[in-house]
């Protein structure tokens, strides 16, 4: 299926992360505008000059997305620079590997601020652009942890479970102003996030056992969901495992 988004504006925020670079890619190559939102300055400025280089509009946004006040900032800009939002992708996170009995608070609070109440921070500031255009997407990346569970991420765990919620609470909020609201929930993909939080025998492990999956493996439903023929779909959490075993 070749789909096209012209005239859209897509935010994606963990923009310059292995899942961001991918995504981003895939809606630029789909013709939507691509704001890159990344805390990484450097990283974020690379992905959107590549994608400029290549004849698409891309543009990168550094800003905190735990912070309510750089959220706010950050729409502001997107809209100011691109002339709206349509799409909303929620990608910025971080894992690490703490048995419970040993996870910090501070670690804790980090990683529920970054992987969860970001999303909040995001869509909420969000939310006001998409109903002024009439209608548009949220995508928000949950994980397979989150039903799943593993020894030593309980707190991703927790924020991708949050994150599966939210996603269907909201769609059920906002569906009355045309917007869709689904979420990805892929199994091991190898990301630098990913990569960290695997030992090298684990990582082994997994590629003996079969593929493992890549972020571009899950950008055709990104471009999908974004699309007027998934207008219909939302609260939805699409899983994508590769087969491999838990």
């Amino acid at each position: 299926m070749d789909i096209r988004l012209d005239n859209r504006v897509a935010m994606v925020t963990g923009g310059a992360g292995g899942f961001g670079r991918a995504f981003s890619t895939a809606l630029a190559e789909s013709r939507a505008t691509v704001a890159v939102v990344d805390i990484n300055r450097g990283q974020a400025e690379a992905v959107a000059a590549d994608l400029a280089a290549r004849g698409f509009n891309a543009t990168a946004f550094p800003g905190d997305v735990t912070s309510s006040g750089d959220v706010r900032r950050l729409v502001a800009e997107v809209v100011a620079h691109c002339g709206g939002i349509d799409i909303l992708v929620n990608l910025a996170g971080d894992n690490t590997k703490h048995e419970v009995a040993d996870l910090p608070e501070a670690e804790w609070d980090r990683i529920m601020d970054l992987n969860l109440k970001s999303m909040f921070l995001c869509c909420q500031a969000a939310l006001p652009q998409l109903i002024a255009r009439g209608g548009g997407r949220i995508i928000n990346m949950a994980s397979h942890i989150a039903t799943s569970g593993r020894p030593g991420q309980a707190h991703y765990a927790a924020t991708k479970a949050g994150i599966i919620a939210l996603t269907t609470s909201l769609a059920q909020e906002v569906a009355r102003h045309r917007i869709t609201v689904n979420g990805l929930a892929p199994g091991g993909t190898e990301t630098p996030m990913w990569a960290r939080s695997m030992t090298a025998a684990g990582m082994e492990e997994r590629r003996r056992s079969g593929r493992i999956g890549q972020p571009e493996d899950l950008a055709p439903f990104v471009v999908f969901l974004c699309s007027e023929a998934a207008y219909h779909l939302t609260g939805h959490i699409i899983a994508r495992d590769h087969f491999m075993p838990r």
